[in-house]
C-alpha cells in the first residue's frame, strides 16, 4: 500500500481483511491521532513507513507490532512522538533490520532490550568470522568464568564505598574494585528493588557471555545469590562516553 505524500488527512481507519498485506507506506501525509490497535492484524507486514506523517505522542502502536514476525524495517521519523522508548520494543520481530526514529522527541535512556538487540547482532557477526579466526585463550576462559564471592565483590570495593561509584544506571550501580589477585575490575551490582532487575541480569548474562568484541568490554564472571546480583567486567581507565563528548580536556 503506497500512499507518499497523497496530503491524506484524519485519522487513520482500523486495518482490517489485509492479512497478507506486506508494506504500509503512508510517508509524508497529514494524519492524526494513533496507529491504530489492529495493525497487530496484519501478520505479514514486513516494512511500516509513516514518517512525517503527524501521528500523535504515543509510542503503544510498538506493543500491536508484535504480531508482525515478518517486520523489518519501521520509520517514524519527523513525528511528534515523545517520552521514553518502551523496553517492549525488545518483543518485536527477530527480523527487524531497521529502526528510523529520527527527530522525535525520545528522552530518557536506550531500553536494555534495544542494546542487547545490537550486541547479539555483533555477536552473530563475529560467529561467521569466527571459523577464520585462531581461537584465543582469552576466549576459552569466558566459558570457564572464575568464581567470585558477594564477600571479595565487598572487600574489592571497601564495602561498596561511594569513593569506587564509577556511575549508576537504571537498574543498579558500577564500583571500580581490586580483586586479591591485584587485578582492577568494574563491578556492577543490581538494585534487585527495581522492578525489571532480576530479569536484565539474566538477559546480560545470556548475551555478553558469548560476544567477544574489542569495543566491548569483556564479562570476567558474574555473582549470584538470592538477594545480591552482580556483573564483574574488565575495567577500563579512560572514564565513561561522557565525559570524553563534554570535557574541555578531551578537545
Amino acid at each position: 500500500m503506497y500512499t507518499k505524500r497523497c496530503y491524506l488527512t484524519g485519522n487513520l481507519p482500523p486495518i482490517t481483511n489485509a492479512p497478507k498485506l506486506e508494506n504500509l507506506l503512508l510517508w509524508g501525509n497529514n494524519l492524526s491521532g494513533n496507529i491504530p490497535n489492529s495493525i497487530s492484524n496484519v501478520s505479514m507486514l514486513k516494512e511500516l513507513d509513516m514518517a512525517r506523517s503527524a501521528i500523535d505522542h504515543d509510542w503503544t502502536f510498538l506493543y500491536s507490532l508484535a504480531n508482525c514476525k515478518h517486520l523489518k524495517r519501521i520509520i517514524v521519523s519527523g513525528n511528534p512522538l515523545s517520552g521514553v522508548l518502551p523496553t517492549y520494543i525488545g518483543n518485536l520481530s527477530n527480523s527487524l533490520r531497521d529502526f528510523v526514529a529520527s527527530n522525535c522527541e525520545i528522552m530518557g535512556n536506550i531500553p536494555l532490550e534495544i542494546v542487547l538487540i545490537v550486541l547479539t547482532i555483533m555477536y552473530r557477526r563475529c560467529q561467521r568470522r569466527s571459523t577464520t579466526l585462531p581461537i584465543k585463550d582469552d576466549l576459552l576462559s569466558l566459558k570457564t568464568p572464575r568464581r567470585i564471592s558477594h564477600a571479595e565483590l565487598s572487600r574489592a570495593t571497601n564495602g561498596f564505598e561511594e569513593s569506587n561509584l564509577l556511575g549508576s544506571g537504571s537498574f543498579g550501580y558500577v564500583y571500580k574494585g581490586r580483586l586479591s589477585d591485584g587485578m582492577d575490575v568494574a563491578i556492577k551490582v543490581f538494585n534487585l528493588k527495581t522492578e525489571g532487575a532480576f530479569r536484565s541480569f539474566d538477559i546480560e548474562c545470556d548475551a555478553m557471555r558469548n560476544i567477544v568484541h574489542r569495543n566491548i568490554v569483556k564479562v570476567i564472571t558474574c555473582c549470584s545469590s538470592v538477594d545480591f546480583k552482580a556483573l564483574v567486567l574488565d575495567y577500563m581507565s579512560n572514564g565513561n562516553l561522557e565525559n570524553l563528548l563534554h570535557s574541555k580536556n578531551h578537545f
